[in-house]
Protein backbone atom coordinates (compact mmCIF):
# COMPACT_ATOMS: atom_id res chain seq x y z
CA UNK A 1 0.00 0.00 0.00
CA UNK A 2 1.37 3.37 -1.07
CA UNK A 3 1.30 6.12 1.52
CA UNK A 4 1.87 9.83 1.03
CA UNK A 5 3.00 12.25 3.67
CA UNK A 6 1.32 15.65 3.47
CA UNK A 7 2.36 18.63 5.56
CA UNK A 8 -0.34 21.18 6.18
CA UNK A 9 0.43 24.01 8.57
CA UNK A 10 3.45 22.21 9.96
CA UNK A 11 1.68 18.96 10.87
CA UNK A 12 2.44 15.89 8.87
CA UNK A 13 -0.36 13.52 8.05
CA UNK A 14 -0.29 10.22 6.24
CA UNK A 15 -2.80 9.54 3.52
CA UNK A 16 -3.24 6.35 1.59
CA UNK A 17 -3.56 6.47 -2.18
CA UNK A 18 -7.23 5.60 -1.79
CA UNK A 19 -7.81 8.59 0.50
CA UNK A 20 -6.06 10.93 -1.92
CA UNK A 21 -8.04 9.61 -4.87
CA UNK A 22 -11.23 9.92 -2.84
CA UNK A 23 -10.48 13.55 -1.98
CA UNK A 24 -9.59 14.36 -5.58
CA UNK A 25 -12.80 12.70 -6.81
CA UNK A 26 -14.87 14.64 -4.29
CA UNK A 27 -13.20 17.89 -5.37
CA UNK A 28 -13.77 17.13 -9.07
CA UNK A 29 -17.36 16.07 -8.39
CA UNK A 30 -18.04 19.33 -6.57
CA UNK A 31 -16.54 21.29 -9.45
CA UNK A 32 -18.68 19.37 -11.96
CA UNK A 33 -21.81 19.89 -9.87
CA UNK A 34 -21.02 23.61 -9.60
CA UNK A 35 -20.60 23.74 -13.38
CA UNK A 36 -23.92 21.98 -13.99
CA UNK A 37 -25.72 24.23 -11.52
CA UNK A 38 -24.22 27.28 -13.24
CA UNK A 39 -25.02 25.85 -16.67
CA UNK A 40 -28.57 25.00 -15.58
CA UNK A 41 -29.02 28.53 -14.24
CA UNK A 42 -27.56 29.94 -17.45
CA UNK A 43 -29.87 27.79 -19.59
CA UNK A 44 -32.85 28.91 -17.53
CA UNK A 45 -31.96 32.57 -18.09
CA UNK A 46 -31.59 31.86 -21.80
CA UNK A 47 -34.98 30.14 -22.05
CA UNK A 48 -36.70 32.91 -20.07
CA UNK A 49 -35.07 35.49 -22.33
CA UNK A 50 -36.37 33.86 -25.50
CA UNK A 51 -39.84 33.33 -23.99
CA UNK A 52 -39.98 36.94 -22.81
CA UNK A 53 -38.97 38.29 -26.20
CA UNK A 54 -41.67 36.16 -27.82
CA UNK A 55 -44.25 37.36 -25.31
CA UNK A 56 -43.36 41.04 -25.77
CA UNK A 57 -43.44 40.65 -29.55
CA UNK A 58 -46.85 39.01 -29.42
CA UNK A 59 -48.17 41.81 -27.19
CA UNK A 60 -46.80 44.47 -29.55
CA UNK A 61 -48.49 42.86 -32.53
CA UNK A 62 -51.73 42.52 -30.54
CA UNK A 63 -51.58 46.24 -29.76
CA UNK A 64 -51.05 47.11 -33.42
CA UNK A 65 -54.02 44.90 -34.30
CA UNK A 66 -56.14 46.68 -31.69
CA UNK A 67 -55.10 50.06 -33.09
CA UNK A 68 -56.14 48.90 -36.56
CA UNK A 69 -59.57 47.94 -35.21
CA UNK A 70 -59.91 51.30 -33.51
CA UNK A 71 -58.94 53.12 -36.69
CA UNK A 72 -61.51 51.21 -38.73
CA UNK A 73 -64.32 51.59 -36.21
CA UNK A 74 -63.58 55.09 -34.97
CA UNK A 75 -64.30 57.08 -38.11
CA UNK A 76 -66.43 59.66 -36.31
CA UNK A 77 -63.26 61.16 -34.85
CA UNK A 78 -61.81 63.82 -37.10
CA UNK A 79 -58.24 62.61 -37.40
CA UNK A 80 -56.55 62.52 -40.77
CA UNK A 81 -54.87 59.40 -42.08
CA UNK A 82 -51.61 61.33 -42.00
CA UNK A 83 -51.99 62.03 -38.28
CA UNK A 84 -52.89 58.40 -37.65
CA UNK A 85 -49.83 57.30 -39.63
CA UNK A 86 -47.57 59.56 -37.53
CA UNK A 87 -48.98 58.14 -34.31
CA UNK A 88 -48.55 54.58 -35.59
CA UNK A 89 -45.00 55.32 -36.69
CA UNK A 90 -44.11 56.66 -33.26
CA UNK A 91 -45.83 53.73 -31.54
CA UNK A 92 -44.02 51.19 -33.72
CA UNK A 93 -40.71 52.94 -33.18
CA UNK A 94 -41.21 52.86 -29.40
CA UNK A 95 -42.11 49.17 -29.55
CA UNK A 96 -39.02 48.33 -31.62
CA UNK A 97 -36.77 50.33 -29.29
CA UNK A 98 -38.23 48.50 -26.29
CA UNK A 99 -37.68 45.08 -27.86
CA UNK A 100 -34.10 46.01 -28.78
CA UNK A 101 -33.43 47.29 -25.28
CA UNK A 102 -34.91 44.15 -23.78
CA UNK A 103 -32.76 41.83 -25.90
CA UNK A 104 -29.67 43.87 -24.95
CA UNK A 105 -30.55 43.57 -21.24
CA UNK A 106 -31.05 39.81 -21.64
CA UNK A 107 -27.71 39.42 -23.39
CA UNK A 108 -26.02 41.44 -20.62
CA UNK A 109 -27.62 39.16 -18.00
CA UNK A 110 -26.44 36.09 -19.87
CA UNK A 111 -22.94 37.54 -20.15
CA UNK A 112 -22.86 38.11 -16.41
CA UNK A 113 -24.30 34.68 -15.59
CA UNK A 114 -21.94 32.92 -17.99
CA UNK A 115 -18.79 34.81 -17.08
CA UNK A 116 -17.10 31.56 -16.04
CA UNK A 117 -18.10 29.74 -19.22
CA UNK A 118 -15.96 29.32 -22.29
CA UNK A 119 -16.47 31.85 -25.06
CA UNK A 120 -17.20 29.04 -27.54
CA UNK A 121 -20.26 28.13 -25.47
CA UNK A 122 -21.30 31.60 -24.31
CA UNK A 123 -21.07 33.63 -27.53
CA UNK A 124 -23.46 31.58 -29.71
CA UNK A 125 -26.14 31.68 -27.02
CA UNK A 126 -25.81 35.42 -26.54
CA UNK A 127 -25.82 35.87 -30.32
CA UNK A 128 -29.04 33.88 -30.57
CA UNK A 129 -30.74 36.15 -28.01
CA UNK A 130 -29.65 39.23 -29.94
CA UNK A 131 -30.78 37.60 -33.19
CA UNK A 132 -34.18 36.83 -31.69
CA UNK A 133 -34.40 40.47 -30.62
CA UNK A 134 -33.74 41.51 -34.22
CA UNK A 135 -36.33 39.01 -35.45
CA UNK A 136 -38.86 40.39 -32.97
CA UNK A 137 -38.21 43.92 -34.17
CA UNK A 138 -38.71 42.74 -37.75
CA UNK A 139 -42.05 41.13 -36.84
CA UNK A 140 -43.25 44.37 -35.28
CA UNK A 141 -42.12 46.36 -38.32
CA UNK A 142 -43.87 43.90 -40.64
CA UNK A 143 -47.07 44.25 -38.61
CA UNK A 144 -46.76 48.01 -39.00
CA UNK A 145 -46.42 47.62 -42.77
CA UNK A 146 -49.62 45.58 -42.78
CA UNK A 147 -51.46 48.59 -41.36
CA UNK A 148 -51.08 50.53 -44.63
CA UNK A 149 -54.33 49.15 -46.11
CA UNK A 150 -56.12 50.03 -42.86
CA UNK A 151 -54.93 53.62 -43.16
CA UNK A 152 -55.97 53.69 -46.83
CA UNK A 153 -59.46 52.44 -45.98
CA UNK A 154 -59.65 54.94 -43.14
CA UNK A 155 -58.73 57.73 -45.51
CA UNK A 156 -61.33 56.60 -48.05
CA UNK A 157 -64.03 56.33 -45.37
CA UNK A 158 -63.18 59.74 -43.94
CA UNK A 159 -63.28 61.26 -47.43
CA UNK A 160 -66.67 59.66 -48.11
CA UNK A 161 -68.05 60.99 -44.79
CA UNK A 162 -66.84 64.49 -45.62
CA UNK A 163 -68.33 64.29 -49.13
CA UNK A 164 -71.76 63.34 -47.70
CA UNK A 165 -71.78 66.35 -45.41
Amino acid sequence: MLCVVVSLSGEEEMYSTFQIITHVCIFISAAIIDYFVLYSYFKEIYMLSIESLAEVTARCIEQLHKVAELILHGQEVEKTAQDQAKVLTNLTSAMCNEVSSLSKKFSDSLTAAGSNMKAEVLNPIIDSVLLEGCNSTTYVQDAFQLLLPVLQISHIQTSCLKARE
